[in-house]
């Protein structure tokens, strides 16, 4: 297929011919732009622009911290407004409460310290003002304490106005009838007549007979 070429006299034939080798063309990396400010490897091209990024994730980031605090900010003012207004509702609630508390309270230790003062012998209860109120206290479910002392105290006073206890009245001994029983007047039946059915004469001695049974007892 090939002919031999025959040899120039300056060729030396023992020398193996050398192939020719293209140089290498070198292609640049295409130039980070600010659309692509990243290389392939992930790296950025240009620091100013790494700077330029941070500051501005930066600048995002305190704009929501600081719509975050403003948030914050008008639920802890609605909360705080909503406890105001409910304190407000409460105390209002208690003033209109507080003066029926306290007829309820005083009608409870007037009706108790009347009963107490009338089991110690209170004659007069126009005298019931007069006891001290100072030492008497109430609680919530109006369980009362110091009535029983107050009335103590002011018996001890001011015993005059008390009843005085007085002993037992001694029983009246039934007259004792000795000797025989009379015999019967004529026209006596032995029974003895109602005090509406007998005469001025016998109503006057059955009176001085009781008299003089009375007298023999």
């Amino acid at each position: 297929m090939f002919k031999n070429k025959p040899f120039k006299q300056n060729e030396d034939p023992s020398v193996a011919a050398t192939p020719v080798v293209a140089p290498a063309v070198l292609v640049a990396a295409p130039a980070a732009t600010a659309s692509q400010p990243r290389t392939q490897s992930g790296q950025y091209a240009d620091p100013a622009q790494l700077a330029a990024d941070l500051r501005a994730e930066a600048a995002a980031h305190r704009i929501d911290a600081k719509r975050e605090r403003e948030a914050r900010e008008v639920a802890d003012n609605a909360l705080i407004a909503a406890k105001a207004d409910a304190d407000r509702r409460v105390a209002e609630e208690s003033a209109r409460h507080k003066p029926i508390l306290e007829k309820a309270r005083n009608r409870a230790i007037e009706s108790e310290l009347r009963a107490q003062a009338t089991a110690a012998g209170l004659e007069d209860m126009d005298l019931l003002p007069l006891i001290s109120r100072g030492e008497i206290k109430v609680d919530d479910d109006f369980n009362m304490t110091g009535i029983a002392e107050a009335v103590a105290k002011f018996k001890e006073s001011k015993p005059s106005y008390f009843k005085q206890a007085t002993a037992a009245p001694a029983p009246v001994a039934k007259p004792v009838v000795t000797g025989a029983p009379s015999a019967p007047k004529p026209g006596d039946t032995g029974t003895v007549k109602s005090v509406k059915d007998m005469t001025k004469a016998e109503y006057d001695a059955h009176k001085k007979a009781m008299r003089s049974r009375l007298r023999v007892a």
